[in-house]
């Protein structure tokens, strides 16, 4: 296979560097053969509604519509972005009814908690394609609690909740200037009972600078009598001290799972993201029937909770005949699996991962000698003897039903026609 040079992309799979079939489009800068994509045609992608939301190479915040592919640059690498369905609770994180002012109005559903100081709204505008608003505080302390000035994004009985919910609250923040600095800043996630009573809550200490930041605090609801959250970014005072000090907020964000999600915008309602999901039909030119190889580079996600989504070669009908990475949820850890009208012929575990880090998987599949490598290593292999009876033509990556997704970074996807050695195997996948 001759090497070529690059060319220029001509979609915005070839600039994510998504890679299908024994050749491959290759990242800027380096050589690599080239399998033209008339021969593939584009990929079909769903996602339900335009709420999603990605990085562009220009590295601004924009909303993508729906059943497009989000490649985004937000990590300098381009990546598509296949998340599960989320929503963002705090519903009006675009600012809507905000304006300036001495004090100024604050954003419909928000409130103040200011501990004796006074509030100014000194703008309201958009950093790169993140709605903002910059408030200055000022003035002596009052209080009887060392963070009791907050700004809450949502009433106190905004967001309903249930015991053991694991909750993400998300903001955008930065220093505008500090005569007299606080003497921190916290996000904190308060549990409230029905009556709206405070029952506990955690907090997270944050180190906001002079660059617009996105800070995040993870938490399960622990009270049993638990009936709504309640989401605030808290300020840590000293009472009778003087402070005078001007914060922007960007697009904060509370959503009901156990990792942070690309933004959601909302503008005084609630919003969902749904699914990512690609797949292509008709593939089985490009995947080796009877032996073949998987890779997947990507960043690695912590998967919703009872998540089960997968980058799988499969026969189209059920029951499948198909090779698969997922989220196995018995385990509770990614997979290296093949079935054979849907039993499981040999399930490989591939080790514990760590969020948000770039891992590369190679599975490589034949009939008595099958071995998964992650990260350049030999984690684990299989002599079972197997013979594929229905025809692998479709792939699918990330959402495969309505509650699973992948929930990945996908930086890159190979499908090989062989079962690749183990030395090369090694190689391909070293970081």
């Amino acid at each position: 296979m001759s090497l070529v040079t690059e060319p220029a992309p001509r979609n915005a799979w070839e600039k994510a560097s998504l890679v299908i079939g024994n050749g491959f489009l290759v990242k800027p800068g380096k050589l690599g053969a080239l399998k033209p994509l008339s021969a593939l045609g584009e990929l079909d992608f769903t996602r339900v509604g335009d709420t999603a939301t990605r990085v562009n190479e220009a590295g601004d915040l924009e909303e993508v519509l729906a059943n497009t592919p989000r490649v985004d640059f937000s990590s300098g690498t381009p990546i598509i972005l296949l998340e599960d369905q989320r929503a963002n609770s705090i519903q009006n994180n675009k600012m809507i009814g905000s304006e300036t002012g001495n004090p100024g109005t604050l954003p419909d559903r928000w409130s103040v908690n200011l501990a004796g100081l006074n509030q100014q709204i000194l703008s309201v505008g958009l950093e790169k394609g993140k709605e903002f608003i910059d408030l200055r505080f000022f003035g002596v302390a009052n209080i009887t609690s060392d963070d009791a000035l907050s700004v809450a994004f949502e009433p106190l009985t905004g967001i309903s909740a249930i015991f053991n919910q694991t909750w993400t609250n998300s903001l955008w923040l930065k220093i505008i200037e500090e005569v007299h600095p606080p003497q921190g800043y916290r996000l904190q996630i308060q549990e409230r009972n029905i009556g709206g009573s405070y029952l506990t809550d955690s907090r997270l200490a944050i180190a906001p600078t002079v660059n617009l930041l996105r800070f995040a605090q993870t938490r399960p609801n622990t009270n049993d009598s638990v009936a709504f959250v309640w989401p605030r970014l808290a300020i840590r005072l000293t009472s009778g001290q003087e402070y005078d000090f001007t914060i922007r907020i960007a697009l904060p964000q509370m959503e009901l799972g156990n990792t942070l999600s690309s933004v959601i915008k909302t503008a005084n309602a609630l919003s969902t993201r749904g699914a990512d999901r690609c797949n292509k039909s008709n593939i089985d030119s490009l995947i080796g029937q009877q032996e073949g190889t998987l890779f997947l580079d990507f960043i690695y996600k912590t998967p919703a909770s009872g998540d089960a989504g997968q980058f799988a070669v499969t026969s189209p009908n059920f029951p499948y005949d198909r090779v698969l990475i997922w989220n196995n949820l018995t385990i509770n850890q990614l997979a290296a699996t093949l079935q054979l009208s849907s039993q499981t012929v040999f399930n490989l575990p591939l080790g514990t991962f760590t969020e948000g880090m770039r891992y590369k998987i190679g599975f490589a599949y034949k009939s008595g000698d099958t071995a998964a490598y992650v990260n350049g290593v030999k984690v684990a292999s299989s002599n079972a003897l197997f013979n594929f009876t229905q025809t692998l033509s479709v792939m699918i990556v990330g959402a495969y039903e309505a509650a699973m997704s992948l929930n990945q970074e996908c930086i890159e996807i190979n499908l090989e026609l062989e079962r690749v050695a183990d030395q090369e195997m090694g190689k391909r996948t070293t970081i």
